[in-house]
């Protein structure tokens, strides 16, 4: 006697068949839309937590020589911290800021694109004196804001600080790192 195949099984087992693949493949791409939460990728786009940059200590001295604002800063001065700055951040504390030290005086342009928080943003030149100050700078923007003037330092601190200190174009700025004594 010859062995057959029941079709009506055979059809059974290739619905379940189908029905496991549908399954999977379901799966698989709820798990690649929805990554756990903390993985840094989500739907194409990587989480960026801010990265330990070297600190220090700045001074805001107004024309008469009295220290009108302190701040801790980060410090920017490779290419990487500062074409990255605060880009994601979500909060700084009025005591905070960064420093973005460029290689030489020059034009600096910057722009507020992936940062969530509205800054003043303060060019200062190598003299250390404030050539431009540009207050409460739209969040999320790709609008340039320009030194006006050569710059070779850029001081960023959380929006209305600039207006609560009263810090103004001709004071000065002093800084000097946590982890040195040798200042800027």
């Amino acid at each position: 006697m010859a062995n057959k195949k029941n079709p009506k099984k055979t059809k059974q087992a290739n619905t379940w068949l189908a029905f496991i693949l549908l399954l999977v493949i379901a799966m698989l791409m709820i798990m690649w839309l929805y990554p756990k939460k903390n993985s840094g990728i989500r739907q194409g786009m990587v989480k960026s937590e801010p990265k330990t940059l070297p600190g220090g200590e700045l001074q805001f001295i107004g024309k008469d020589g009295t220290v009108k604002a302190n701040l801790l800063i980060e410090i920017a001065q490779d290419d990487y911290s500062r074409s990255k700055g605060l880009m994601f951040r979500r909060d700084l504390a009025e005591n905070q800021g960064m420093l973005f030290i460029f290689e030489q005086e020059g034009p600096q342009a910057f722009w507020m694109k992936n940062t969530p928080l509205s800054l003043d943003m303060i060019f200062v030149n190598a003299k250390k004196e404030i050539v431009q100050i540009h207050k409460y700078t739209k969040p999320q923007s790709t609008q340039t804001y320009f030194s006006g003037k050569p710059a070779q330092f850029v001081v960023e601190t959380v929006a209305g600080f600039t207006d609560r200190y009263e810090i103004k174009i001709g004071d000065r700025v002093t800084w000097r790192r946590i982890d040195e004594t040798a200042g800027g």
